[in-house]
């Protein structure tokens, strides 16, 4: 049985509150307590059918959100304790956030836009669209021209360098892509980077990488 609208409506106010006050938090151990609320609010809700209950269907969910609670007292939790393959992290999501940042910025020069104003494009529309670095700096053009540098050079990451291959080779796009680049193109373009920039704020709004000194000459 479904949560009824009213479980709803009572998930969308806690969700909006856990986002202003994510938004207002002054480090990151405040933002990772709204995380925490936000998560336990969506577990609220699932736990109002019984089918979930009676299959434990939240299981991974709530494991999680414990994790989460106990790394905030300043443990480390198993569920959260990795050790990298090699000497540094690598795979991870802010690689992610480059490869698609300079995917749409290709997808733009395919309406025949310059490289310039493709990249202030598209940071201006991560800006309104609320993406943001991992220290909560917004993302700047130099970034976004390194990012995309760093890429055709074949010194990216090699996520960053797989995320901009797959999103050349989606069908909708990949016309696009290997056509010629033409005025006519913008209008879908746009669009179509806009959606990108939106799902990547809506799954990871806070995970780009931080300004680095490269970044800000």
């Amino acid at each position: 049985m479904m949560p009824s609208p009213e479980r709803y409506a009572e998930l969308i106010l806690a969700l909006r509150e856990c986002n202003q006050a994510s938004e207002a938090a002054e480090d990151d151990a405040h933002r990772l307590v709204t995380s925490r609320r936000a998560l336990q609010a969506v577990l609220r809700y699932l736990w109002a059918d019984p089918e979930v209950i009676k299959d434990s269907l939240t299981a991974p969910l709530a494991a999680l959100r414990s994790a989460a609670f106990d790394a905030g007292q300043g443990a480390r939790p198993m569920l959260l304790a990795h050790q990298p393959e090699g000497q540094k992290p690598n795979g991870l999501v802010r690689e992610v956030l480059q490869g698609t940042m300079v995917a749409a910025v290709e997808l733009l020069r395919t309406g025949k836009m310059g490289k310039e104003a493709a990249i202030k494009w598209v940071v201006r529309e991560a800006r309104q669209r609320g993406l943001r670095a991992e220290d909560g700096s917004f993302i700047t053009t130099r970034q976004v021209n390194n990012w995309g540098t760093d890429i055709s050079r074949g010194k990216a990451p090699k996520l960053a360098r797989e995320t901009l291959e797959n999103v050349r080779n989606e069908p909708i796009k990949s016309k696009l892509f290997r056509g010629p680049r033409l005025p006519e193109n913008r209008e879908k373009a746009e669009k179509l980077a806009g959606l990108l920039i939106q799902a990547a704020a809506t799954v990871a709004p806070r995970a780009a990488p931080k300004l680095t000194h490269r970044a800000s000459r």
